[in-house]
């Protein structure tokens, strides 16, 4: 429905509990969601500390399948934005090499162009 202040808010009523009860995992979830509404929102620059904030903590859980779906939604919010990310901020969230970083990313990257493809 589009109601991104709303949306935000929720999400950042769950994330004070899921910190509260110090469930990590699920504080994941909810700076990936956050990010995803900041981007709507044209806010790029909390959409991309929420998103790596996610990142580093799927990370912490070698959750490889949500590590790429933020991934992926980094990679949207590069293209949306025009801005890049930082090889330095990948590798910290990522907790790797830069080089390894920008690896997987691009992966990422070229995976959004090829949906923007599609959708042409």
């Amino acid at each position: 429905q589009r109601q991104w202040a709303q949306a935000a808010q929720h999400y950042q009523q769950a994330l004070a509990i899921f910190v509260e009860f110090d469930d990590r995992h699920s504080q994941a979830t909810v700076y990936h969601q956050l990010g995803i509404v900041a981007q709507e929102q044209r806010q790029w620059g909390q959409a991309r500390a929420y998103l790596l904030t996610a990142l580093s903590i799927c990370r912490e859980f070698s959750d490889e399948y949500h590590s790429a779906m933020v991934l992926h939604n980094l990679a949207r919010l590069q293209r949306a934005s025009g801005e890049p990310i930082a090889a330095a901020e990948l590798a910290a969230a990522m907790q790797l090499s830069e080089g390894e970083a920008l690896a997987s990313f691009e992966q990422a990257v070229q995976a959004v162009a090829g949906d923007v493809e599609d959708e042409g």
